[in-house]
C-alpha cells in the first residue's frame, strides 16, 4: 500500500522510491474504482514505468480468497 496523496503527478514530483518495484499495480476498493483509473493515468503521465492497473479491484481480490496484507497505516505516509 502506497498513500496516492505521496504519487507525484509531473516528472519533477515522481518519488523515486517507487523505482525499486518492477511493476507497480493500481487497485481500488471494487470493480473499475474511477479513483484508481485516475491514479493509473497519473502515473503514466507524470513517467512512472510499468504501471497496472488491477481492475477487479480489492472486492474481487478477498472474494476470491487471495491473500491480503495489511498494515497499521499505508505504506509511504510517514516516509
Amino acid at each position: 500500500n502506497y498513500a496516492w496523496e505521496r504519487i507525484g503527478d509531473t516528472p519533477q514530483n515522481m518519488d523515486p522510491r517507487l523505482d525499486r518495484f518492477k511493476v507497480k499495480v493500481v487497485y481500488g476498493n471494487d470493480r473499475g474504482s474511477a479513483t484508481a483509473r485516475a491514479l493509473t493515468k497519473r502515473m503514466i503521465q507524470a513517467g512512472y514505468k510499468n504501471v497496472r492497473m488491477y481492475l477487479g479491484g480489492l472486492e474481487e481480490w478477498t472474494r476470491a480468497g487471495l491473500p491480503v496484507e495489511r498494515s497499521a497505516e499505508p505504506a509511504g505516509v510517514n516516509p
